[in-house]
């Protein structure tokens, strides 16, 4: 509502083939004519040209204020004024964070408002809709489908008129809304979720709440959404960039690989030791065990735990997004790491019971002991860089790379020196002085443990 000189004026923005339905008039030379439909298809024709440019366009029209008998004559018999084209280009990012999610098996989705060829032409400067690869409608035995959905892109009025079985035929193979309102967006995630699909669902506004809410990943916008969209929301895009989102993806694909790989190296550690253990007693009774409580208490407290956390916090794999997504079911402990795990510890435990036994535990078992306690040292301080990647090899993915890992493996050596060669620490752990000559059986073993692990490593590959 506008006023001037004691004249009331109401002023109407909107959709330019939605308000052309309210306009009866059309002012032409500072005077109001009537509107014909010549006039309006070369308005719409106008529109369609500023849309395929990917301007967001939107239809003025007025009224002079003489009072109504309802609300809704308000917008009855307007004056079109014309048409407001405005550019909102995308962010120089997002092409290049579309392109790097449809590597990573993401298929990303635009739900607009804007009209349909505005929704086209901005998709394809982003890479995210290619007219040439449209899929193939005509196929689908449904002759509401044929009629109404042409290409990759559908809009909200279409949208209406598919029931529910229908919409789910095609919506794996749509790539735009357009003119969609927000709660048609719970009828898209709805459809996408019946399909099995993990859906992540991006909002500002109150009536976006519920797509937010039923979504897999709803995401608010930090700066532009509403109190209601961040309360329904699990995830908060502080910056409202989409780029921002392909990030964060990468950064809980590596959080994962991390989890998987000190997860992996501690259970095979772990497990190297029950079984060294449960070797010493079949073959040589509970006498002439191969390590004492005290000595896997040292190492499970101060040995593991640096080279673990390096590999919780490594940096990302290389080929990290280009990987598949994994299936919401998957575990951690999954075949193929089990596998791994298995494998790996039992080398590690018969290398371990070898260096044991072949030094004659019965004559001097002190020394057997402390071999056998070097060499678990020893695979500490390598076989944590083969566990860097659960499939490449380490000379591919490079051995220094992690500077925390090689922290923590300077840090186990220092420790493991001090408790074998100070005497006060000697005593309470019960080990012995090694030479130099000594220590070439427990590195010889390391290198044989690290060497097994890139070969079960490209064993598994090869077969899981």
């Amino acid at each position: 509502m506008y006023e001037r000189n004691n004249e009331k004026f109401v002023f109407v923005k909107g959709a330019p083939e939605f308000v052309l339905k309210k306009c009866k008039f059309i002012q032409r030379d500072g005077k109001n004519a009537d509107l014909s439909s010549e006039e309006i298809k070369k308005i719409l024709n106008q529109n369609r040209n500023f849309a395929s440019s990917a301007y967001r366009v939107l239809s003025i029209a007025y009224k002079e204020f003489s009072g109504f008998s309802n609300s809704e004559s308000i917008e009855e018999d307007l004056v079109f004024l014309g048409l407001v084209a405005m550019i909102d280009p995308p962010r120089k990012e997002v092409r290049e964070a579309v392109e790097v999610c449809n590597r990573a098996g993401i298929k990303t989705v635009m739900i607009t408002g804007d009209n349909e060829e505005t929704a086209k032409a901005i998709a394809v400067r982003i890479n995210l809709f290619n007219p040439r690869d449209n899929p193939d409608f005509k196929k689908i035995n449904n002759e509401k489908i044929r009629r109404i959905v042409h290409d990759g892109t559908i809009t909200g009025s279409e949208l209406d008129e598919l029931d529910e079985r229908e919409f789910e035929l095609i919506v794996e193979d749509i790539f735009i809304y357009a003119r969609i309102m927000p709660e048609q967006k719970l009828r898209i995630v709805n459809a996408l979720k019946k399909k099995g699909h993990i859906v992540a669902m991006t909002g500002d506004g109150v009536n976006d709440a519920p797509a937010l809410k039923k979504a897999d990943i709803g995401i608010a916008m930090g700066i532009n959404g509403t109190d209601v969209a961040k309360e329904s929301s699990v995830m908060l895009l502080q910056d409202d960039n989409f780029a921002t989102i392909a990030y964060a993806v990468r950064r809980g694909r590596t959080i994962y690989k991390n989890i998987e790989k000190f997860t992996s190296y501690l259970i095979s550690r772990n497990f190297t030791e029950i079984i060294l253990i449960i070797l010493g007693i079949m073959f040589l009774g509970f006498e002439f065990l191969p390590l004492l409580a005290l000595q896997i208490l040292f190492i499970n407290t101060f040995d593991e735990i640096m080279p673990a956390i390096a590999l919780g916090l490594d940096s990302s794999e290389k080929g990290v997004m280009s990987a598949k997504p994994r299936k919401s079911h998957e575990k951690i402990l999954k075949k193929r790491n089990l596998v791994l795990i298995i494998l790996i510890a039992l080398f590690m435990a018969l290398v371990s019971f070898l260096v044991f036994n072949f030094n004659n535990p019965i004559e001097n078992l002190e020394k057997a002991r402390t071999l056998t306690f070097a060499t678990i040292i020893s695979m500490i301080l390598f076989v944590p860089f083969g566990f860097r990647s659960l499939e490449e090899s380490i000379f591919k993915i490079g051995i220094f790379k992690n500077k925390l890992l090689v922290f923590g493996v300077f840090c186990t050596l220092v420790l493991s020196l001090v408790v074998m060669y100070v005497p006060f620490f000697q005593g309470i752990f019960e080990l012995s002085r090694l030479s130099l000559k000594d220590w070439i059986i427990p590195l010889f073993a390391a290198f044989s443990t690290l060497a097994f692990t890139e070969i079960v490593k490209k064993i598994t590959k090869t077969y899981f």
